[in-house]
């Protein structure tokens, strides 16, 4: 019964009228989507750490931020909030994303910081 119900729902016989405009925002929505929010895309926020770098990409579309450990002078870990002072300017970058990705991000960072001997203030 259900699916009979189903297949009245669709009504099949008939064409459907699709607005134009209503089918181009599903397929963009779809794409920004795909291209997003996929582990690999270059637009998706991340943050990237090695040896020598720490990069965070903390929105959609905007552009990351990279520093070099050796510049960094002071990190401050609040709790969706990193503060990563440099010897010429200090940013404020947000972590929006769930509770354990922040503490995974943050404990991370702390790894690397303490073998850069650079100090940590907050948790």
């Amino acid at each position: 019964m259900l699916a009979y119900n189903f297949l009245l729902f669709l009504d099949l016989g008939n064409p459907v009228n699709l607005n134009p405009f209503v089918a181009f925002l599903g397929v963009s929505f779809l794409i920004s989507g795909t291209v997003g929010l996929s582990e690999k895309s270059k637009y998706a926020p991340k943050v990237s750490l090695t040896n020598e770098f720490i990069s965070i990409k903390e929105k959609l579309w905007s552009s990351s931020h990279t520093y070099n450990w050796a510049e960094i002078e002071e990190v401050t870990l609040g709790s969706y909030q990193l503060i990563i002072k440099t010897k010429s300017e200090s940013n404020t970058l947000n972590i929006d994303s769930t509770k354990q990705i922040a503490i995974a991000i943050k404990k991370a960072i702390r790894v690397f910081a303490v073998n850069k001997n650079i100090p940590i203030i907050g948790s």
